[in-house]
């Protein structure tokens, strides 16, 4: 009877196009979008930028001289000259991630289309020739090579205060910018959100006073708790398959890459992020009488837990992190966010584990809540 029950309502949400929908399909959308406007989830490539030929450039040797040095050298930075045409169309065509422009008082300009690690790891170079610019020419005079190791260190120093510790420098050389991966694994803590859903709308089927089918279900000769555990089961079937198809989604789609080892704790930070969410929706569907109330508070809890996840700023992220670590700590969303991330970047198992500690708390608490008020349920008439 249990698999009948649970086969019988399995199908049932399927047919629920709406929460198929914010669980699986608006994730996806936003994925895409993502893409789109910020770029992908990778970016191991050096950091290319340009000087453009203009009159004040050509007045002295000392960028051409420079440019050459620099990429004779072991840095990340890869530099050319270009005509001030071709050098707006390289930025337009994504093969620049900006170029410079010397003004006629020698100061130096930067020209990017968007911000993140290489823009300011450019910004950061820039301001060193104008603040140096007196000491590498003199270099370039008598030394080229040490001007070479001057701008070398320069950039490197650069990156690793962007990045913090030697991990993340690691981490950073094999995934590019990290403040732009968060927005993609928030969106794991927001399809979970979103998928509790499912579990309000089981609890809707359970209740007497909800629904007709609720009515029927009630004075069926079946055990309550086997009910319970059977549309839980389907509520976690349900957002598992939600969360795994995004994963194969961002993997063989938008190429992020993971090593074969960390697969199956993927797996765990799935199936623990769907346990707190199904606990969620149990506890809305319980304590608030009306269905659609619940789905709409649902949806207003997922979007402000995905907000201070950083899926749409990560600064927000770091400051509810720095000055709100309760927050963090009892949003699902985040705990997800965090877990993927330390994960990716860090494989920092450790750090995985206590959020993954955080997110079963969260699911056996609520869940208990949600099973003993649903067992406690008694009605005059039917």
């Amino acid at each position: 009877m249990f698999w009948h029950f649970y086969r019988y309502r399995l199908l049932a949400n399927l047919k629920q196009p709406q929460l198929v929908f914010w669980a699986l399909v608006f994730p996806l959308l936003l994925a895409i979008v993502f893409q789109l406007t910020i770029g992908g989830i990778q970016t191991d490539r050096p950091i290319h930028a340009a000087f453009v030929e203009n009159e004040a450039f050509s007045e002295t040797d000392v960028y051409s001289r420079l440019i050459d040095d620099v990429n004779a050298a072991d840095t990340p930075l890869k530099l050319r000259q270009l005509p001030a045409e071709e050098a707006r169309q390289a930025l337009f065509a994504n093969e620049l991630d900006g170029y410079f422009i010397v003004e006629a008082d020698s100061r130096l300009t930067l020209h990017v289309m968007r911000s993140g690690l290489p823009q300011s790891v450019l910004q950061s170079f820039g301001t060193t020739i104008e603040q140096r610019r007196a000491q590498i020419e003199a270099l370039l005079e008598g030394n080229p090579g040490q001007a070479a190791r001057l701008i070398a260190a320069t950039a490197e120093e650069e990156l690793e205060s962007s990045r913090g510790s030697e991990k993340d420098i690691e981490a950073a050389e094999r995934v590019g910018n990290s403040a732009q991966t968060v927005y993609f694994f928030s969106l794991f803590g927001m399809g979970a959100l979103f998928g509790a859903s499912f579990a309000i709308n089981e609890i809707e089927a359970l209740e007497a006073n909800k629904s007709a089918e609720g009515r029927r279900i009630r004075v069926a000769p079946l055990h309550h708790m086997r009910l319970i555990g059977s549309s839980f089961a389907v509520v976690l079937s349900l957002l598992l398959v939600c969360q795994l198809v995004q994963l194969a989604f961002i993997i063989w789609i938008q190429n992020l890459v993971i090593p074969p080892q960390l697969v199956p704790w993927y797996l765990v930070i799935t199936l623990a992020g769907t346990f707190a969410s199904a606990a969620i929706g149990a506890v809305l569907g319980v304590f608030v009488r009306k269905p659609d109330l619940a789905f709409g508070i649902n949806v207003g809890l997922s979007l402000i837990m995905s907000f201070f996840a950083g899926m749409m700023n990560d600064q927000v992220r770091y400051n509810i992190n720095t000055h709100f670590p309760w927050l963090s700590a009892i949003n699902p969303a985040e705990q997800m966010t965090d877990a993927l991330y330390s994960l990716y970047y860090y494989e920092d198992l450790s750090r995985v584990g206590r959020n993954l500690l955080m997110l079963v708390a969260m699911g056996l608490v609520l869940g208990t809540v949600a099973v003993l008020k649903l067992r406690r349920q008694r009605y005059v008439h039917l």
